[in-house]
């Protein structure tokens, strides 16, 4: 089952603040959230609240 995936409208900026690399990274690792919300590694914060690593950022997200 695929997931829709939608951003906070500050995503984008707060994306283009950061190397071009890391930045990649952010945006796959997004991705594949869809079609696997909760990777091995990712970790419960509360309710449908989840956060997944890539290097040194943080990724906060929802389940609904």
């Amino acid at each position: 089952m695929a997931y829709t995936l939608k951003l906070h409208r500050d995503v984008e900026k707060q994306l283009s603040r950061i190397p071009k690399k890391q930045g990649e990274r952010l945006v796959e690792t997004m991705r594949s959230l869809r079609v696997e919300p909760q990777p091995h590694g990712c970790q419960h914060l509360q309710d449908e609240l989840f956060r997944v690593r890539v290097g040194e950022y943080r990724i906060i997200y929802a389940i609904f």
